[in-house]
């Protein structure tokens, strides 16, 4: 079509920030499309002010080594990255990541692109208790407090869902999980936890959880 091709792509969730999205299975293929198709540049928009979203650091790292190398296997590059950050805790993180990325073989996966709601049920119950258990694993796994930072923001994924779908899914512990993500998210300086609604300010979603 054009000697120039620029393309802007998004890697992320933009109506809910910290929600488990399993795309990292895309990013090989996309970057090779744009590649095979003249594209001269690539801007692939995440979240990097919302820590803990989308999985952002290893996003930036995968997607930074896809644009200097389309022909990169983006397992290899995922596997990297956790073994190369999350210290001792990593074989939890690969087990979360994994169960994640099975996510993608349910059949109700929306096929629609970034914009899913939380009522999606490709997200499973099963899903939210093993991951529940495998972040409960990597906390007390944490040789540091900064790891245990770590694993506290990543875990804000399970924990943003587990609270947009109400008591009855965490049961008589929910005040307290309400209180806890507030706390760790005020913490990380996350002040919204979406873009498409007026109702998505933290404050704001923890008042009405409450």
């Amino acid at each position: 079509m054009c000697d120039h091709l620029q393309v802007w792509d998004y890697a992320a969730n933009h109506s809910h920030f910290l929600a488990p999205l399993p795309n990292m299975h895309t990013f090989g293929p996309d970057m090779r499309f744009y590649a095979k198709h003249n594209a001269r540049g690539i801007f692939m928009q995440g979240i990097p002010r919302v820590p803990g979203g989308t999985r952002s650091p290893m996003c930036a790292w995968v997607v930074a080594k896809l644009m200097w190398d389309p022909s990169r296997d983006t397992r290899e590059l995922e596997q990297d990255f956790i073994w190369g950050t999350w210290g001792n805790v990593a074989p939890s993180m690969t087990a979360y990541y994994e169960l994640l990325a099975d996510l993608v073989n349910i059949d109700q996966y929306p096929v629609g692109g970034s914009r899913y709601e939380m009522t999606e049920s490709f997200i499973t119950a099963n899903f939210l208790k093993e991951a529940t258990r495998l972040f409960d694993q990597a906390e007390n796994m944490a040789e540091s407090e900064q790891m245990h930072r770590r694993v506290e923001q990543a875990r804000l994924s399970v924990m943003y869902t587990q609270l947009m779908r109400g008591p009855d899914e965490v049961g008589d512990e929910y005040p307290a999980l309400i209180d806890r993500f507030a706390s760790i998210a005020d913490r990380e300086g996350i002040r919204w936890l979406g873009m498409h609604s007026g109702t998505m300010q933290l404050d704001m979603k923890v008042e009405q959880w409450h």
